[in-house]
């Protein structure tokens, strides 16, 4: 094979291994311009067998939930997530919605732009309202690469400059002038989120 051949074939592997890069990635950091309600297909219906104490915490009847055939796993990942909204229902901040079983935990601030708040719900999604300040302060971490579990719920370590490079566009887009975005996560059922479980929205 001759040097320009191979050029060629280089070239060819190179841009291909691109457009599989960028086709790969360019979903998990979409965005959207309202809130989307997520729920995983073996998880669907068992909001039915959550209930609400008086105190504002949430429980799901497994036994129940086991015997109308839901998986150990399915019910599992649905206890995980409520045992982290009955954690975050402990704050002073915190609003327990038992219609909608969310909790929403509300950050002001008082120089920053826009809203900063959770929003949990028992379904492993997470909506992270970023006021401009906040905005900012992600992109750079994605620009750097850094860690930014600060934002991302269940992150461990720092993100892949691969995915950094889709996230940054998508997030600038979802963005509004002078105020921040919306980060949505969708929890697995190790509790933990991954790449492809990350998307963006407009305020």
């Amino acid at each position: 094979m001759t040097i320009i051949k191979k050029r060629i074939v280089f070239f060819m592997m190179a841009l291909l291994t691109g457009l599989l890069l960028t086709t790969a990635f360019q979903p998990f950091a979409q965005a959207v311009e309202s809130p989307t309600i997520s729920t995983p297909a073996a998880i669907q219906g068992l909001d039915e067998y959550i209930s609400t104490s008086p105190t504002g915490a949430f429980t799901l009847n497994e036994d129940a939930a086991l015997t109308d055939g839901y998986s150990q796993e399915a019910i599992n990942m649905v206890e995980h997530q409520l045992f982290i909204m009955n954690d975050l229902s402990r704050s002073k901040n915190s609003v327990v919605d038992s219609t909608t079983l969310t909790v929403t935990i509300y950050q002001s601030s008082a120089r920053a732009r826009g809203v900063n708040k959770y929003i949990v719900h028992w379904n492993g999604l997470t909506e992270r309202w970023m006021d401009s300040d906040n905005t900012k302060a992600y992109i750079r971490g994605l620009e750097t690469g850094g860690n930014v579990s600060k934002f991302v719920p269940g992150w461990v370590g720092s993100m892949a400059k691969l995915y950094s490079a889709s996230s940054i566009a998508q997030a600038k887009q979802a963005a509004k002038p002078g105020r921040g975005i919306i980060m949505f996560t969708q929890y697995s059922t190790t509790g933990t989120t991954t790449i492809p479980n990350i998307w963006y929205g407009a305020q």
